[in-house]
C-alpha cells in the first residue's frame, strides 16, 4: 500500500510544481502584453526621419550611431467616392513592418502582393468601408502633388485594430488643399510597394545603438539637414519600469531594480501565497497520512536500536528525493500545459496570449524568473510540509508509535487542513471573479460606454458628434457641416427592418442675450452660472474674448447666458407633443417665431411661463470655408487677416493676433409651451449640457432645461440646418445587418468628428477585450481552485484516515454507510457556506484599502515618483493602487451564489474520492485501523 501513498504524494507534489510554474509564466506573458501594447502604440524605433529623399536615404542609412532602419515609402493620399482623403504607402521590408510594430487582426496580414491593402479600422470607417479581411474597395490614388495617378479595386488584406487599443491614427482630409507635403506622417492604408508612384518621399525609422542617446542622434541627423523627431519606445517603455534613462542600455539595466507595476509586484505574490498555502495543506496531508501508516515500523526500528535522528533522516531523504522529482516534473507538465493552453484560447477566442520563453528585455527585468521562483518556493513548500510532518509523528515514545491509535485524534472537526483549505478556495473564486469582472469593466470603459450609450436610449446603432470640440478658444459658435444630412436620414429611416429612427440637432452655443440692469431677478438668479463670462474670468484673455465678442457685433453691456437649444425631426416632434405640461405646438413654432422650454425634472426649474418672450443669439458664421475649417489645429486659415490686435491682461504678451470668425443672429421668440421629460431614454436623447464651465473646475454647469426649436423653422431663424448631430436606430427580427452596416459606416464615414456605435459590435468588442484583458487572470484561479481541490482531497484522506476506526465502529454496530455519509453531509455543507458567506470579507477589504490608497496617494498628494540611489525609480503603493477598480458595481452575490454551489460540488465530490479506500476495507480491517 505505501507506493500507492507515494504516488499520491508525488502526484500533489507535481500539480503544485506545474500550477506555480503555470502561474508565473503566465504573469511573465501579463507583463509582456504590456510591453507589446507600448510598442504597438509607439512603435519599435527611436527616431523617425520625415520626408526623407533619395539623396538623404545614404545619409540616414550610414550613420554608425543607428543600429537598424526599416522604410516607409510615401503615396500621397486616396479616397473612396465620399472623398476623405487618407493617406497611404507602403512598406519596403519587412524590417519596416517589424519596426512598425502593428499587428493585423487574426486572418489578416499586410500586403504580400498587388492589389492587397491594409490599414486602420478607423481609416477605413473614414472612407465608408466596412473593415474586414477579404471585403473589395475602390480607391483613386492621388501622388503627394494631389494629381491622380491610379485608381482601381483593391482587397482588404488586414484590419489594424487601433479602436480597442484606444489609438487614435486619424488625419483625414477633407478637399487636396489640406494635404501638405511638408507635413507627411505615417501612412494611415498600407498597400503593395509595386501599386504605388516611385518619387515621393520616404519616412524613415531607426532604432539607436544601445549606448547612444536617441537626443543625441536626433540632433546629429538635423544638423545634416533631415528632418528628425524622436520616437516614444524608450519613454513608453520606461513607464513600464518607471526607470531613469538616457540610452536603451540604462533603460534596461535600472529596469531590474524597478517594481512598480500593482499586478506584477503584489497580485502575483498574492496569487503565489494562496497557491502555497493550498498545496502545504495538501502536501502536508498526504505525508502525514503516510507517516500515520508506518509508525508502528518506525517505532520497532527505534525499539531494536537506530536513533531517532537517523530515522528522521532517512525519512527527510526520502521525502526530498520525492521532492525533486515531484518539482522536476512539475516543471515539465506545467510548460507542456502552458505551451497547450496559450495555443488552445489562440484558436479558440481569438486572444494573443504572449509567450513567456521569447520576452522582451523589459519583461524580463520586472518580472519575476519562471525558471527560479516555482522551484524555489516547490522546495520551502515540500521543506515546510516534510519538516512539519515528520516533527509531528516522531515527537511519540517508541511505545506510542507500536500503539498508532493511542496518539491519535479523532473527530472530522478537528481537521483543520480543510477548513483552510475550503476557506480560502472559496475567498478567492469570489474575489477573483469580482475582481476580474471590474477590471475588465475598467479595461473596457471605453467600449462599455459605446454600449451604454446606445443601451441606454434603446438604440441598436447610434451617430454621434461631438459638439463641444468646435468650442476652441474664443472661437464658440455652431459648426454643422459634419453631420448627418437630413437625406442621409431618411436613407437609413427608410432602410427595411428599421423600427424607429430618431434624429437630434444640437445647438450648444446658444445664447439668451439680456442687458445689464434690465435683467427681472428670478432669471438672472436661475441663470447665473451659464453667463458665459464665467469661462473668461482668471483665464488671461480677457481682452481676446472682450474684442472677438466686440467684432461679432455685441456691446460690452450685453449679458449672454448659455442655454444649448436643439431640434428634432418631425416624427419625433410628434411624439414629444404628449409631454406638454402648459401651451401648445402651434404654426408659430414651425415658423421660427416661438420655442417649447424642455426641463427634465420639474416644471419649477424653468424661471420663465407661457407668453414670455425672450431674445436668443448665436454666433454664426457665413463662409463655407470658414465655417468647415478645423480649429483644434491651433492654426488659422491662411488667407484670412487679423481682426484685431490683442494683448495678454499680465502683460506678459503683447501686439499677438486676435482672430473672430462670424456675426451675431438674434431672434426674438415667443414661448409656447413647456414640457417635462420623464421618459428616461428621451432625457438620455435630448439633454444637451452648456459649454460654461463650473467656477474653478474643468466640468460644465449643467443646465436645467433646454429650448427645442422647429428643424424646419432654423432657415427663418438664420441658423444652419445641414443635418443632425446625432442619430440614433433600433431595428427587429427582419433586419439585414451587413448590408445597412456597409451603408451606415459609409454614411457615418463622410467626416471623421462623427463616431458610429453599434450595439452588437460594442457588445463583441466588450467580450474580446474583456477576455484579452482578464483571461490570464482567469487562468490564475482556476490555478488556484486545482490546487484547492487537491488540497480538498487530500485533507480529506489525511481526516479519514484517522478517523477510520470510528467509522468502522459504527458499521459494525449497525450504521450503514449511506446513513454515515448523510451525517457528514452537515459538515460538507457547513464550511463552504461559511466561506462562501464570509468571501465579502476581502471585497470589502479590497474597497476601503482602495478609498484610503486613494486619499493617500492623490488627495493628500504623495503620487510622486522618487529616485533611489540605483537609478531605479519608486512610487508608495498606493499611488500603484487600482483605484479605478469597482469591486461594488459588479454583481457580487450572483458571484458568491454561483462559487457557493460551484464549491459545494467540489467539496463532496472531494470528500467521495478520498472515502474510496476506506469503503474498500472489511469492518475488521477498517476497525484494526494498522496492518502491521
Amino acid at each position: 500500500m505505501h507506493w500507492k501513498k507515494l504516488v499520491k504524494v508525488l502526484y500533489a507534489m507535481i500539480l503544485s510544481s506545474a500550477a506555480l510554474m503555470i502561474a508565473f509564466l503566465l504573469a511573465r506573458s501579463s507583463t509582456e502584453k504590456s510591453v507589446q501594447d507600448v510598442l504597438n502604440v509607439n512603435g519599435n524605433y527611436d527616431i523617425v526621419v520625415q520626408d526623407l529623399t533619395k539623396s538623404q536615404l545614404d545619409i540616414f542609412a550610414s550613420d554608425d550611431q543607428i543600429a537598424e532602419y526599416g522604410i516607409v515609402q510615401n503615396g500621397g493620399v486616396c479616397c473612396t467616392k465620399n472623398e476623405t482623403m487618407i493617406p497611404y504607402g507602403a512598406f519596403l521590408s519587412k524590417k519596416a513592418v517589424d519596426m512598425f510594430h502593428y499587428p493585423v487582426e487574426k486572418g489578416g496580414h499586410y500586403p504580400q502582393k498587388s492589389g492587397e491593402i491594409a490599414g486602420y479600422e478607423s481609416s477605413f470607417h473614414a472612407m465608408g468601408v466596412a473593415a474586414v479581411v477579404g471585403n473589395k474597395i475602390h480607391l483613386q490614388l492621388y501622388d503627394a502633388k494631389s494629381r491622380k495617378v491610379s485608381e482601381g479595386d483593391y482587397t482588404i488584406s488586414g484590419v489594424i485594430d487601433d479602436y480597442k487599443n484606444g489609438q487614435s491614427k486619424i488625419r483625414t482630409m477633407k478637399n487636396y488643399l489640406d494635404y501638405d507635403e511638408n507635413k507627411t506622417d505615417f501612412p494611415e492604408l498600407f498597400f503593395y510597394v509595386k501599386d504605388i508612384p516611385n518619387g515621393n518621399t520616404m519616412t524613415g525609422m531607426a532604432l539607436c545603438d544601445a549606448d547612444t542617446a536617441p537626443y543625441d542622434v536626433e540632433k546629429k541627423l538635423k544638423a545634416d539637414g533631415l528632418s528628425v523627431c524622436m520616437g516614444s519606445r524608450l519613454t513608453g517603455l520606461a513607464s513600464i519600469a518607471v526607470a531613469s534613462f538616457q540610452t536603451q542600455n540604462d533603460l534596461y539595466r535600472n529596469a531590474k531594480f524597478a517594481h512598480n507595476d500593482f499586478y506584477a509586484s503584489y497580485m502575483v505574490p498574492a496569487s503565489v501565497m494562496i497557491i502555497f498555502i493550498l498545496s502545504f495543506c495538501s502536501i502536508y496531508g498526504m505525508i502525514s497520512c503516510n507517516l500515520t501508516d508506518r509508525r508502528k515500523n518506525l517505532g520497532l526500528l527505534e525499539c531494536i536500536g537506530m536513533s531517532r535522528r537517523k530515522c528522521a533522516f532517512y525519512l527527510f531523504f526520502e521525502s526530498m528525493l520525492q521532492s525533486i522529482c515531484g518539482i522536476g516534473a512539475g516543471y515539465i507538465l506545467g510548460i507542456a500545459l502552458y505551451k497547450v493552453y496559450i495555443k488552445a484560447l489562440t484558436e479558440w477566442r481569438d486572444i494573443t496570449i504572449y509567450d513567456a520563453f521569447a520576452v522582451h528585455p523589459i519583461t524580463q527585468a520586472v518580472s519575476l524568473n519562471p525558471f527560479v521562483y516555482p522551484a524555489a518556493i516547490c522546495l520551502v513548500i515540500s521543506l515546510a510540509a516534510v519538516g512539519a510532518a515528520i516533527w509531528h509523528n516522531l515527537r511519540r515514545t517508541p511505545l506510542e508509535m507500536l500503539h498508532a491509535e493511542r496518539g491519535g485524534a479523532s473527530g472530522m472537526n478537528k481537521n483543520k487542513y480543510v477548513i483552510v483549505t475550503i476557506m480560502i478556495t472559496g475567498w478567492t473564486m469570489v474575489f477573483g471573479a469580482t475582481f476580474m469582472l471590474a477590471k475588465a469593466d475598467a479595461d473596457s470603459s471605453e467600449i462599455v460606454a459605446n454600449l451604454q450609450e446606445v443601451s441606454a436610449v434603446d438604440s441598436d446603432y447610434s451617430i454621434s458628434k461631438d459638439i463641444y470640440d468646435t468650442m476652441i478658444g474664443n472661437v464658440q459658435f455652431n459648426r454643422h457641416s459634419d453631420v448627418v444630412s437630413q437625406k442621409d436620414f431618411e436613407c437609413l429611416q427608410s432602410f427595411k427592418g428599421v423600427t424607429d429612427a430618431k434624429g437630434i440637432l444640437r445647438i450648444p452655443g446658444n445664447k439668451l442675450l439680456y442687458k445689464k440692469g434690465d435683467i427681472p431677478k428670478n432669471i438672472e438668479d436661475s441663470l447665473s452660472e451659464l453667463d458665459i463670462h464665467q469661462n473668461i474670468v482668471n483665464s488671461n484673455l480677457e481682452e481676446l474674448n472682450r474684442l472677438s465678442l466686440e467684432d461679432q457685433g455685441y456691446e460690452l453691456d450685453d449679458v449672454l447666458y448659455n442655454v444649448p437649444a436643439l431640434a428634432v425631426d418631425n416624427d419625433f416632434v410628434q411624439e414629444l407633443k404628449s409631454n406638454l405640461v402648459s401651451g401648445k405646438m402651434d404654426n408659430s413654432f414651425s415658423q421660427g417665431k416661438s420655442v417649447i422650454l424642455i426641463a427634465y425634472e420639474n416644471v419649477e426649474d424653468i424661471p420663465f411661463q407661457v407668453g414670455d418672450k425672450v431674445k436668443m443669439t448665436d454666433t454664426c458664421i457665413e463662409e463655407n470655408e470658414y465655417e468647415q475649417y478645423d480649429f483644434s489645429r491651433n492654426t488659422m486659415p491662411k488667407d484670412r487677416k487679423p481682426s484685431f490686435m490683442y494683448s495678454y491682461d499680465d502683460g506678459s504678451m503683447e501686439n499677438l493676433k486676435g482672430y473672430s470668425f462670424g456675426k451675431r443672429v438674434d431672434n426674438e421668440v415667443t414661448i409656447s409651451g413647456i414640457m417635462v421629460i420623464k421618459n428616461k431614454e428621451w432625457k438620455k436623447l435630448l439633454y444637451t449640457d452648456s459649454y460654461v464651465y463650473k467656477s474653478g473646475t474643468d466640468e460644465y454647469v449643467h443646465p436645467e432645461f433646454n429650448i427645442l426649436c422647429s428643424k424646419d423653422a432654423l432657415p427663418e431663424m438664420n441658423r444652419l440646418d445641414t443635418g443632425y448631430t446625432d442619430v440614433y436606430i433600433k431595428t427587429d427580427s427582419s433586419f439585414h445587418s451587413d448590408v445597412f452596416e456597409k451603408l451606415f459606416y459609409e454614411i457615418a464615414g463622410e467626416s471623421t468628428l462623427l463616431k458610429p456605435v453599434s450595439r452588437q459590435g460594442a457588445k463583441e468588442e466588450i467580450i474580446q477585450a474583456k477576455w484579452s484583458n482578464v483571461v490570464i487572470f482567469i487562468s490564475v484561479i482556476i490555478l488556484i481552485v486545482i490546487v484547492g481541490i487537491l488540497g480538498m482531497i487530500n485533507s480529506y484522506t489525511y481526516a479519514i484516515k484517522k478517523n477510520t476506526k470510528t467509522i468502522c465502529i459504527l458499521r459494525a454496530i449497525g450504521m450503514r454507510q449511506k446513513e454515515i455519509r448523510f451525517r457528514l453531509l452537515g459538515k460538507m455543507f457547513f464550511w463552504p457556506m461559511i466561506a462562501i458567506s464570509t468571501s465579502v470579507i476581502p471585497v470589502f477589504i479590497f474597497d476601503k484599502i482602495k478609498d484610503y490608497a486613494y486619499h493617500y496617494a492623490f488627495d493628500l498628494g504623495h503620487n510622486g515618483w522618487e529616485m533611489k540611489s540605483n537609478g531605479a525609480m519608486h512610487i508608495c503603493w498606493q499611488a500603484l493602487f487600482p483605484w479605478y477598480i469597482e469591486m461594488w458595481k459588479q454583481p457580487v452575490i450572483i458571484v458568491m451564489l454561483i462559487s457557493a454551489g460551484i464549491l459545494l460540488i467540489l467539496n463532496l465530490a472531494s470528500l467521495e474520492i478520498s472515502m474510496r479506500d476506506m469503503n474498500r476495507l472489511s469492518i475488521t480491517d477498517g476497525m484494526r485501523k494498522e496492518i502491521f
